[in-house]
């Protein structure tokens, strides 16, 4: 994670737009319209709006989301009807087979279910396999936008603006229940008044507002009417002192907002380093966010306000932090990577579905640690042929070939950084084994990390590659094959290893009561059981690794856990460790210190305990706290703690790698997650003012705004500040009086995440926000909402009034003042000084003297000491 703060000051990114292919639209024929006597076929074309929120048909039936979109697959057919070999279909392109230019985009439904992945397909046939292709990259260009997790909430605005055009394509009136549908349930009749009060309403008709009429504009000018914004008249009095003429702010006004420590400016920052905007910056933005007449006697209107609050100029977290902006150039140890368990498992542990297209899922997402359960089986022909399933379960298999397949397709669309596969390996047979191998080899081709690169080799207490070397490889980790070491020689039945193991990194290799003392044997060892592997039988599992598997594996080595000790001296940074969630916690609990120490250099995976067959996840931040790289969650499940990882990991570009604090990178600190002072690092003080919510929920209840921050243990305030519920059943423009939520200190900042959720009156999440203490900014922010996938949760927001520096205890307040301004400072002292000594002489002035009174000296407060030099 990047240290510095505001080190994007100024900057917005720019949302990414959809190609002209798009745009101009894609010739398609949608499977379901192809009729079956033959008969003729009616194309129609795909095609996306000028911003991307939308993929639609001719006459904008059908509007797809595109942040609910999660793949687009070429060569897929559905199940049920086939149409391949109607003549009208093959006529489209005669020569090509209808299988290699039929498009399936996948979405997720919008009543998903909580625990498992529900999608709905959409299959069209295009006329040729250069047009299918060029069809998935648009698509895939738009659905890996890593700005769909930082919108504005005038993005959000301007996206209801298109539902409401789209959707009404093809009509001259846009009528008044249309219209109120995107606002919530019950509003019709404030919408047609709010029509009247504009003067939009159709004049030849009491039904609704001319199409042609309602431009994004004037939908703004319906949003902004049924939400009135009084409290935007508070803000404009503090920022005025009190006074507000004419109900605008001067431009000298609107300057001291974005630049006094007070409101916006960030007093973390270095001023020297980034300085504040100058007033031709604050006067060229009051120009842009002018709403209605054009700033006039340079005054900004509350409209005007109000707009640039909303606006991409005014984000809680700069969006430039949602792109690349991390170092990658540092051992691949230092950072935490995306990962995901059983990754292949639509839902329960025990009974759900097994989906090769659940890897491509989950690195079109940005995770870039995968696990493959691999067990033996047999093709329809009757070979061995490993299968991906959870063993001794009723969950159902799927070829491994095909995961390999899908993982090669995708693994590189959403990021360019490196992938990991983690076999959970039960094949034991050479036939099974290589087989494996092959479809690595095959599949992947250059993308596959067969050996390692130059300048990284495997020797002892050498760095890792960083990521940016390892750009568009595939990493296997997979138990390897080692020489024997000497004067150590054991029979093969010594060497057999418990049921499950078969040199697999199996999820429960770290238990004490199984742990052997290697993970790897030597090649005489493996010739020993090497003819009872060759016959393909399903055989008593060995601790053997066949040489074509382990040839391909390198950087990342599973071994057995002993101690963080033993592992630091060993120096094999190479080597990595896997801990179940109960080991994991016991040594986050005893070892602390020692865990950060060996997650230095080497890497560690977290994985869930095997009773979560409900497939739930655990807090991942216990794990983050102490370094740990690998802490894989289950995917399928969106509930608290994989929402926390989805709003970690939306930072750095999505690109599934975010680099460590420098407290976990540099052994010379030891740093204790439970620890209170940490040298080098500088807590934070924040507090934050819940005053409003706009569009809160579609139907009346009242509404609870919880903040909870998520750190290192010293940091964490669960379930203790939030708002008194908002009782009015006003969830339009609800208002919050004076609740101001605190923290006095956060001591780790680049480590807390603050969570906000609006909840109505049945504990409902209607919209979340997770948020990174060190990069959010001060001042009045709305902060739009988002649900439980990340993606806008419709019009939601909350406007709040932030207040973030850094940390400094009461005793120590006046050296913060003194070295601030010296000057102001060294004044001060003086006029005290006087003061004191005019006091002391009225004093005695008024006390006759004592000869025998006793001369004692006082000892003076202590007060910090400006030297100032000498010039000569």
């Amino acid at each position: 994670m990047a240290s510095a703060y505001g080190a994007t000051a100024g900057r917005v990114a720019e949302r990414r737009r959809p190609s002209k292919l798009l745009v101009g639209g894609v010739r398609v024929v949608k499977w379901d319209s192809v009729p079956e006597d033959s008969g003729p076929i009616q194309a129609t074309y795909l095609q996306s709006d000028e911003d991307g929120f939308y993929l639609y048909f001719d006459g904008a039936s059908d509007l797809m989301e595109v942040h609910r979109i999660v793949d687009v697959r070429v060569g897929v057919l559905p199940a049920g009807r086939d149409v391949r070999s109607q003549a009208n279909v093959k006529s489209m392109a005669p020569t090509v087979p209808v299988e290699e230019r039929v498009v399936c985009i996948s979405m997720t439904n919008s009543r998903q279910r909580l625990t498992s992945v529900e999608m709905m397909d959409v299959y069209l046939i295009l006329y040729s396999v250069e047009d299918a292709r060029s069809l998935q990259k648009a698509v895939f260009h738009l659905i890996c936008d890593p700005l769909h997790s930082s919108p504005s909430v005038l993005t959000l605005i301007r996206k209801a603006y298109r539902w409401v055009t789209l959707s009404s394509a093809g009509k001259e009136e846009i009528s008044v229940r249309e219209l109120a549908s995107v606002f919530g349930e019950g509003l019709d009749d404030k919408v047609l008044f709010t029509l009247e009060s504009l003067k939009l309403k159709s004049k030849n008709s009491d039904t609704g507002v001319r199409r042609r009429d309602l431009s994004f504009e004037n939908f703004y000018a319906v949003y902004s009417h049924l939400c009135p914004r009084i409290e935007m008249v508070d803000v404009m009095r503090a920022v005025g002192g009190g006074k507000v003429n004419d109900m605008a702010l001067s431009a000298k006004d609107f300057y001291d907002l974005l630049t006094d420590e007070k409101f916006h400016y960030d007093p973390r920052r270095n001023f020297i380093l980034f300085p504040k905007q100058t007033r031709a910056e604050t006067d060229a933005l009051m120009v842009k966010h002018a709403v209605g007449k054009k700033v006039k006697h340079n005054k900004l209107s509350v409209d005007s306000l109000t707009h640039f609050l909303q606006s991409d100029d005014n984000l809680v977290v700069e969006n430039t932090w949602y792109q690349l902006a991390d170092d990658m150039n540092q051992p691949l140890s230092h950072y935490f990577i995306n990962s995901s368990h059983n990754t292949y498992l639509t839902g329960h542990q025990l009974t759900s579905k097994s989906s090769a297209q659940m890897y491509r899922i989950a690195l079109l997402g940005g995770c870039r640690c995968l696990e493959l359960d691999c067990w033996p089986g047999e093709n329809e022909s009757g070979d061995p042929e490993p299968y991906i399933t959870h063993g001794m379960t009723m969950c159902t298999k799927i070829l491994f070939k095909d995961c390999i397949e899908a993982i090669a397709e995708t693994a590189f669309i959403a990021s360019d950084y490196p992938v990991i596969l983690s076999f959970e390996n039960h094949c034991t047979t050479n036939i099974l084994q290589e087989k494996m191998a092959k479809y690595c080899r095959e599949m992947f081709g250059d993308l596959l990390l067969a050996d390692p690169i130059t300048g990284y080799p495997l020797e002892k207490n050498l760095p890792l590659p960083p990521p940016s070397l390892l750009k568009r490889k595939i990493l296997i980790k997979n138990k390897k094959r080692t020489a024997p070491k000497p004067k150590k020689q054991l029979p093969v039945d010594v060497q057999e290893g418990r049921p499950g193991d078969g040199g697999a990194d199996n999820d429960d290799d770290d238990d004490p009561e199984t742990k052997k003392d290697d993970d790897t044997v030597g090649d005489e060892t493996a010739e020993a059981a090497a003819q009872e592997m060759n016959t393909g039988a399903a055989v008593k599992d060995v601790a053997v690794v066949n040489m074509e598997l382990s040839a391909i594996v390198n950087y990342i080595q599973p071994v057995s856990f002993k101690s963080f000790y033993e592992g630091i001296e060993r120096g094999h940074n190479f080597e990595m460790s896997s801990f179940s969630e109960d080991r994991g916690l016991s040594l986050v609990r005893d070892n602390p210190v020692e865990m950060v120490q060996y997650n230095v250099n080497q890497m560690c995976r977290v994985y869930p305990r095997g009773k979560r067959v409900e497939s739930s996840n655990y807090q991942p931040q216990a794990f983050w706290n102490c370094g740990a790289q690998l802490v894989a969650l289950n995917y399928q499940t969106t509930d608290s703690p994989m929402q926390l990882n989805i709003g970690r990991f939306a930072l750095n570009g999505n690109c599934g790698y975010l680099l460590k604090p420098k407290c976990f990178t540099t052994p010379s600190m030891k740093f204790d997650p439970f620890g209170s002072v940490h040298n080098g690092i500088i807590p934070h003080e924040l507090s934050m003012e819940i005053i409003s919510g706009q569009y809160l929920c579609r139907r009346k209840c009242s509404v609870t705004v919880e903040v909870d921050i998520i750190g290192v243990p010293p940091d964490v305030c669960l379930r203790k500040l939030k708002t008194k519920p908002c009782r009015d059943g006003n969830v339009i423009n609800p208002r919050w009086e004076a609740e101001i939520i605190k923290k006095r200190r956060i001591i780790v900042p680049e480590m807390a995440t603050i969570r906000i959720a609006a909840v109505d009156d049945r504990g409902v999440i209607l919209g979340v926000r997770f948020l990174p203490v060190h990069l959010i900014q001060p001042g009045y922010r709305h902060i739009p909402l988002l649900n439980r996938l990340g993606k806008p949760a419709g019009l939601a927001s909350l406007f709040v009034h932030i207040q973030v520096k850094d940390f400094v205890s009461e005793e120590h307040m006046i050296w913060v003042e003194a070295f601030g301004n010296p000057l102001n400072f060294l004044a001060q002292r003086r006029e005290e000084a006087l003061h004191d000594l005019n006091a002391a002489d009225e004093h005695h002035d008024e006390q006759p003297e004592d000869e025998n009174a006793v001369n004692v000296q006082t000892t003076p407060s202590c007060t910090p000491v400006l030297v100032t030099p000498r010039h000569t």
